[in-house]
């Protein structure tokens, strides 16, 4: 499926960027209007016939300062183990200006880097990875009106195109190896329209010739609150914002102004999310949120009616608990129609009730000695560490320890 929402956000490759992200990019929406539900993404194409927006207007407020960051939070390190590589822990580290937005994020071939200006706005941010095969470059930077909120994202790709050879797997820029292997994405550029009270009303975006590709018209509900959550990673205890800024549905539509697409939100008494169905294509992706009576999120569902999106990104669930504090403890996925979990994550926090750890237990499709499925699986372990900027502490155990009683723990349940 690809989802509709206009301007790119890469897929971040750990918890622990999200953590990072969440600590110190979060302080830079508070110059934007209020973010909507992840929505369907772009097909990004000349004046469209799509119907017509509300009227584009300016916000008459000023958008208040970004928040200040708590340095407790922030994230310097991360370092993963695996029962598959004991020997090779991979570690991402992490910089801060000093206000402690996050300035780079990186490991031995992958590379993070932001730029902010100076009210603490997000300016680009970049992505690069460097393997043997050849790399990935890409580039996004945001700009802002005179009342500090985003009004456009250039999205730019310079990354080489990469193919490979299905029966030596070589990887290589040669188009003659075979199958493709990375292919750079369509640059573009991304424009928004507020109303006056700051929604987001219409989103377009263009290729670098100006040929518009897609747009979007986003329609909201009266006194309503809009629920923000989490889905990559631990979930954020659903926090309610106080305005009508609640959007009941969002529109696609090609540079012809046919309607290519649509997203549809449903929310609870308390103005928490509970459903939201994408169509596309002739498909629908459905995905369902249910929450405690804290407004914790306990459950997310995932289901469509597109083979091919059956076949990558399969229907199912995910579970989590908590801990008298609100905090997750556990996080279970699991497969449509099986009520035997194929990922289970542990979480675990230091005094100041940060997460210091995050241990994984994966069921692996098991094989036989010819290298066929057997039928059966096997549970592998990984464990995330974390280090924090200030007043770290050291795990009580180690991460094997943590790895051995996590698979120890699902073996015997």
């Amino acid at each position: 499926m690809t989802l509709f929402t206009l301007g790119r956000l890469r897929t971040l490759p750990t918890i622990a960027l999200t953590l990072l992200l969440a600590a110190t990019l979060a302080g830079c929406s508070a110059s934007e209007p209020a973010e909507e539900a992840p929505a369907p993404a772009p097909a990004p194409a000349e004046e469209p016939a799509a119907p017509e927006a509300p009227a584009e207007e300016e916000a008459t407020e000023p958008e208040p300062a970004a928040p200040a960051i708590d340095k407790n939070q922030l994230v310097t390190a991360q370092t993963l183990y695996s029962e598959e590589m004991p020997d090779e822990p991979d570690t991402f580290e992490a910089t801060y200006n000093d206000d402690g937005r996050l300035l780079s994020y990186d490991n031995a071939d992958q590379h993070y880097a932001w730029t902010y200006d100076d009210a603490g706005r997000l300016l680009t941010e970049r992505y690069t990875s460097t393997t043997e095969a050849g790399g990935e470059n890409t580039l996004t930077t945001y700009t802002y009106d005179s009342e500090g909120v985003r009004s456009e994202s250039l999205y730019e790709d310079n990354s080489t195109a990469l193919y490979m050879n299905p029966e030596t797997g070589e990887i290589g820029e040669e188009p003659s190896l075979g199958e493709p292997w990375h292919e750079p994405e369509q640059s573009t550029r991304t424009k928004w329209t507020y109303s006056d009270d700051g929604k987001q009303l219409k989103g377009e975006t263009y290729s670098l010739d100006g040929e518009l590709l897609t747009s979007e018209i986003t329609y909201y509900a009266e006194d309503a609150r809009y629920a923000y959550d989490t889905i990559l990673g631990t979930p954020d205890n659903i926090g309610l914002t106080e305005s009508a800024a609640n959007p009941l549905s969002r529109e696609v539509f090609d540079a012809s102004g046919k309607k290519t697409g649509e997203v549809t939100f449903t929310y609870d008494t308390l103005g928490n999310l509970t459903s939201r169905v994408d169509t596309e294509g002739g498909y629908t992706y459905t995905t369902s949120y249910t929450y405690d009576d804290k407004g914790n999120q306990t459950s997310w569902s995932f289901s469509t009616d597109d083979p091919e999106e059956e076949i990558f990104n399969r229907s199912g669930e995910i579970k989590w608990t908590y801990n008298s504090d609100g905090l997750p403890i556990s996080q279970s996925e699991y497969q449509e129609g099986s009520d035997i979990p194929t990922n289970i994550i542990f979480y675990t926090y230091d005094s100041k009730g940060r997460q210091k750890a995050n241990t994984q237990v994966m069921a692996m499709e098991s094989y036989d000695e010819n290298g066929e499925p057997n039928g059966g699986f096997e549970h592998v372990a990984s464990c995330n560490i974390f280090t924090f900027l200030e007043d770290d502490e050291d795990l009580a155990t180690t991460p094997e320890q943590l790895m051995a009683d996590a698979r120890a723990q699902v073996e015997a349940a």
